[in-house]
């Protein structure tokens, strides 16, 4: 089995939050083999911009806060080299690990990787057996302080899980800014 090299993205409320994808982040999809988001995308364009940049390898969930137009599921699982991802967007916040956990025992194998999102902050936990990854956000948008994603690296039968974090730029946080103020002014 070859090398496959996994983007984990999530949390990017592009534009209600923040204008686009970093490029960096932009850059580790293309040079991706498969993209997972984690819900929140944050329209129709973002997830196809996303797609694109994907190449059309992307498994998405829904958001707490995507918008209706956004066709997609609220739990998927997807087999990759092998390992199988189970995906989700929001958990209970009061219990993130088991929500996460229950699902994963519920659709797969205990083996299968429980991937979520809506907290804005990386995680790569082991917890009773299961590992859980939550790539934080990949704009940074509030509440998260840096930009993130998680690269799995799947070959064989192992795993190598990278979380990857930068500091929001200056760009960054005027895009953040200009988003606040134009919904702001939008509103009815």
């Amino acid at each position: 089995m070859r090398h496959m090299r996994i983007a984990i993205i999530g949390d990017t409320h592009i534009p209600s939050r923040v204008r686009r994808l970093p490029t960096w982040i932009r850059d580790e999809i293309v040079r991706s083999d498969h993209t997972i988001h984690t819900g929140d995308i944050g329209s129709v364009e973002a997830y196809e911009s996303i797609a694109s940049l994907a190449d059309g390898h992307l498994t998405a969930v829904r958001g707490d806060k995507d918008p209706d137009s956004l066709d997609l599921p609220a739990v998927a699982t997807v087999r990759l080299n092998g390992k199988q991802f189970v995906v989700r967007h929001r958990s209970d916040m009061s219990d993130h690990h088991g929500v996460i956990q229950e699902t994963v025992i519920n659709l797969a194998d205990k083996d299968a990787i429980g991937v979520t999102g809506h907290t804005h902050c990386p995680a790569n936990d082991m917890v009773d057996g299961i590992r859980t990854l939550n790539p934080g956000s990949a704009t940074g948008a509030p509440p998260a302080e840096d930009v993130s994603l998680i690269i799995a690296s799947v070959q064989n039968e192992g795993m190598d899980i990278t979380v990857q974090r930068r500091r929001r730029s200056v760009r960054q946080h005027v895009s953040t800014l200009y988003a606040r103020c134009r919904k702001l002014f939008t509103e009815e």
